[in-house]
């Protein structure tokens, strides 16, 4: 996440951060949540110089969720790290460009740590995929802001549960073209996202020619560590896999992708 500090909004532009004088209301359903269309042209002018503080909550997985107005574009972060619509969005953008997605059939998809749903935005406005999408995300307080501020209502063929994404995936009797595992508390992956029993069920949920797009952050040399076992866990339970790296703002993630289109030869990552 970028070193830089948000404010609260000041009182000549408390559109952002008042929620009880009625503004909420008055938003259009039809806004992305991205280009925040509904605050005033200055509210937008502002966050150019420095990012505004539109929201702040405790959540249920971390002591602090805010929704960060910053270049007229609204971002989720914690504390520590971006949840959504920030430096994740843009790896996930360079994954799915880098994998050719515009060209990928894509029906049902699973996405694992929903946040703000910056992943399903990419997939339904960005590549236009006309995709039935299935979110899991465990913290109610996330979800709210994501229906609040990012308009995730506006996707009909999306499914939101809200419980833990292992339990999920443990349970799940269901078959998925792209399975997107971003599960993060602060930063850090659980551990049973690593374990056998998940990726097990992991490879189960995988459709024929599906594909599995993991998310990790290699910031540290323990993370990496855990990173490599990880990509090792993968090959032996699900099948050969890669990954993409990215550097962004000096927080560096691995994109681990299992391909089995392209095991079988349909498809390649365009260089």
């Amino acid at each position: 996440m970028e070193n830089r500090f948000p404010v609260t909004a000041p009182a000549f532009i408390s559109v952002v951060s008042d929620t009880s004088s009625g503004i909420e209301k008055q938003r259009s359903k039809k806004a992305s949540g991205m280009n925040v269309s509904e605050h005033p042209w200055i509210v937008k002018l502002a966050s150019y110089l420095v990012p505004l503080r539109v929201e702040k909550r405790k959540g249920k997985m971390t002591t602090s969720l805010e929704v960060i107005l910053e270049n007229g574009r609204l971002k989720l972060d914690t504390a520590r790290v971006n949840y959504s619509f920030g430096s994740l969005h843009a790896i996930f953008l360079e994954t799915f460009n880098s994998l050719d997605f515009k060209k990928r059939e894509v029906e049902k998809v699973l996405i694992l740590g929903f946040g703000a749903g910056s992943v399903a935005s990419l997939l339904m406005q960005t590549f236009q995929k006309d995709c039935a999408i299935t979110g899991v995300e465990n913290d109610e307080v996330v979800i709210d802001l994501a229906r609040k501020h990012f308009h995730t209502d506006k996707f009909p063929k999306l499914r939101i549960h809200r419980m833990d994404a292992c339990e999920f995936v443990l349970n799940c009797r269901e078959c998925f073209d792209l399975i997107v595992v971003d599960v993060f508390v602060d930063g850090v992956t659980p551990p049973g996202f690593s374990e056998t029993p998940f990726l097990s069920r992991l490879n189960n949920l995988l459709s024929e020619s599906g594909m599995i797009c993991y998310n990790r952050m290699v910031s540290t040399p323990e993370a990496k560590k855990s990173a490599e076992d990880l990509t090792k866990r993968m090959d032996k339970l699900i099948g050969a896999n890669f990954h993409l790296e990215y550097n962004m703002g000096g927080c560096l993630n691995w994109v681990i992708v299992h391909d089995r289109k392209a095991i079988k030869g349909e498809m390649s990552v365009v260089e």
